[in-house]
């Protein structure tokens, strides 16, 4: 492996991992609450104050009558006991029935405040009443908590309250209102549209204060309601070096897609996919904004001009895992001998990150071909199909993962090509137009709730495999001689 080589697979395992971390709340909320789905571009996301209520048997404001008392210790000794402040209740939000004969609480209390002020406590019933540490109220964050718990439970006529409280100079209310958007479904946010504040949204988006996960959000607000002017704005983020911009830029894409449609294309692909300069994050964010505006139907772009574009990623090789089961998803089966050759790549990275993903592809295919091409494949690298058939019993994911695994085997450099496979990458295949394909019958539903603490471990675990991966490679690959 040329020192080159190393140091492009250095690259793109670093993009990867970064995106995988940087996508981790977010396949939590996805797997926890099908509500999260609808805004899969506005970054990471906490539990709301709503979500922590409701989860609660009690909730209650507060007002802190009594700090804990100082414990006088010898020098060298170290104190276990849980510090309690006592509080006088003002108003249950939640469980009033299990506490009408109280009035003064105790909760453990680790600030340095000073008495008067008031706090949200969220408390248990199992079977004696346990309270949290508290959270510590301004008089606005006060009246917010107590108003939040009346509103509807979704839909736009919730969003308008919350919209009010968007880069709050509270950073409680900023954030909880932002946590509220980025929860609630794409169609919520489009029947909000002819109250959002474009021009606000518009100021925040140019504005490089704004920290990213917000960014992403108000682009993706932008896209609701934005107006025909406001594409120019956004080819100018789109061509900045601004890391503040480069960051969001997934959803700038996505942004500019939607507003300018079909017609902005070209520009993507001019600035990102057909940029031989590559770079690996650029393109990553490129893919996750075009799978965005594919995962409906009939959304402001043709299926089959995405398709297109995505088919573009393979001209990066060792990015074109990221795009091989979008294709398949899509239901493009035009580059299957394009895929096959890739597979047999000469360039052992690039064949070591596709392997795994051409036979799911494969797999997914419908085509007598692809089945034959799949007993050819395994006699090149049985390990492969083996991992395939064995991580993706049922079919390849419905939803791609960032984090493809690596396909470590021991003939995966070495390969060599079985008869009429083709040994060359032919040039891109005319797509012919047709329908949109329609949604498999076969798809699975997100129907079960899955721990969000196991779902964002297992991603964290995906990147530091990942990582592990690259640097295993790098030291095996150090052994080679170099051909500089």
């Amino acid at each position: 492996m040329t020192l080159a080589h190393r140091s492009s697979l250095r690259l793109r395992c670093t993009a990867l991992a970064a995106f995988a971390l940087a996508t981790a709340s977010a396949t939590m909320l996805a797997t926890t609450a099908p509500q999260a789905l609808g805004c899969a571009l506005c970054g990471s996301v906490q539990p709301t104050l709503s979500q922590e209520i409701k989860g609660s048997e009690l909730a209650i404001v507060a007002k802190l009558v009594a700090v804990p008392d100082r414990m006088e210790m010898k020098d060298g000794e170290l104190s276990i006991a849980t510090p309690m402040a006592r509080f006088e209740i003002q108003e249950a939000l939640k469980g009033a029935a299990s506490i009408e004969d109280t009035k003064v609480i105790e909760a453990p209390f680790f600030g340095d405040k000073p008495v008067g002020g008031e706090y949200l406590i969220l408390g248990t019933l199992s079977p004696d009443v346990v309270w949290s540490p508290p959270y510590a109220l301004s008089p606005r964050s006060r009246k917010y908590v107590s108003e939040i718990v009346k509103l509807p439970p979704s839909g736009a006529e919730r969003l308008v309250y919350f919209q009010d409280f968007l880069e709050d100079r509270e950073d409680l209310l900023r954030n909880d209102s932002g946590y509220e958007f980025a929860l609630a479904p794409y169609s919520a946010l489009q029947d909000l549209k002819a109250r959002m504040r474009r021009g606000k949204l518009v100021d925040w988006v140019k504005d490089p204060a704004v920290v990213v996960d917000h960014r992403r959000l108000y682009l993706t607000m932008l896209g609701v309601c934005g107006e025909p002017g406001d594409p120019a704005m956004l080819e100018t983020l789109l061509q900045s070096d601004n890391p503040k911009f480069k960051t969001s830029l997934d959803s700038t894409v996505a942004c500019y897609l939607t507003l300018k449609r079909a017609d902005g294309l070209p520009l993507i692909e001019k600035l990102f996919l057909n940029n031989k300069q590559e770079d690996f994050a650029d393109i990553l964010a490129v893919v996750s904004a075009l799978r965005f505006l594919g995962q409906e139907e009939h959304g402001p772009i043709p299926r089959d001009r995405l398709i297109a574009s995505m088919r573009l990623v393979l001209d990066h090789p060792r990015l074109a895992d990221q795009a091989i089961m979008d294709l398949a998803r899509w239901k493009d089966w035009s580059d299957m001998d394009r895929l096959v050759a890739l597979f047999n790549s000469s360039d052992p990275d690039t064949a070591a990150w596709v392997r795994i993903p051409v036979i799911n592809y494969l797999r997914a295919c419908p085509l007598p071909k692809a089945k034959r091409y799949i007993e050819q494949l395994r006699k090149i690298d049985a390990n492969a199909v083996q991992q395939s058939e064995t991580l993706y019993a049922v079919g390849p994911d419905p939803t791609p993962s960032v984090t493809t695994q690596r396909a470590d085997s021991t003939n995966a450099a070495a390969a060599s090509p079985v008869d009429d496979l083709p040994l060359s990458t032919p040039p891109p295949a005319v797509i012919l137009p047709g329908a949109a394909p329609e949604k498999s019958s076969n798809s699975p539903e997100r129907t079960l709730p899955i721990s969000g603490l196991v779902v964002v471990l297992c991603a964290l675990i995906g990147a530091v495999v990942l990582a592990a991966l690259a640097r295993g490679g790098l030291r095996k690959s150090s052994t080679v001689p170099s051909n500089d």
